[in-house]
């Protein structure tokens, strides 16, 4: 806790510490926190998740429950590479049908996207409602295939 409480002052310099008056605040928090954590089962892998993101999510320090969603939410580079679901405590299985099959769909470079459909779904949600880099993509899709708001 020691680590996380040193990466969000350095994350948010005068603001993070601000919050804390005393050694006694610095424990609440790193209990609370503690706490919120084991309740929400979130992992190490998922803390450094969760401070990635903050720099995308919040201009001031998060609260306990902003911290778990960011914990919980896809940073921005797995919006675009899968994430290890080992490293997030779940379990994947391998199956051998479904790789051959993706193989073989990758092979065939068969581009079945709608994007005008996907395109007007980022756009519906609104900029501040999805990821900078899934704005940024949409809005460059809609310059390639000639699509309007």
């Amino acid at each position: 806790m020691e680590t996380l409480f040193d990466r969000l002052s350095g994350m948010y310099v005068g603001r993070w510490q601000a919050a804390f008056k005393s050694d006694t605040d610095v424990t609440n928090w790193a209990n609370a926190w503690a706490i919120g954590f084991d309740s929400k089962r979130i992992t190490p892998p998922m803390v450094k998740r969760g401070l990635d993101n903050c720099a995308d999510m919040f201009a001031w320090p998060p609260s306990l429950p902003e911290f778990i969603k960011a914990c919980q939410a896809l940073g921005r580079d797995e919006q675009v590479t899968p994430p290890d679901l080992r490293a997030l405590g779940h379990e994947a299985k391998f199956n051998p049908a479904l790789a051959a099959k993706a193989v073989e769909a990758v092979k065939k470079n068969d581009d079945r996207t709608d994007h005008k459909v996907w395109i007007r779904r980022v756009w519906e949600k609104g900029e501040r409602n999805v990821s900078p880099m899934a704005w940024r993509m949409a809005n460059d899709a809609a310059k390639e295939f000639g699509i309007t708001k």
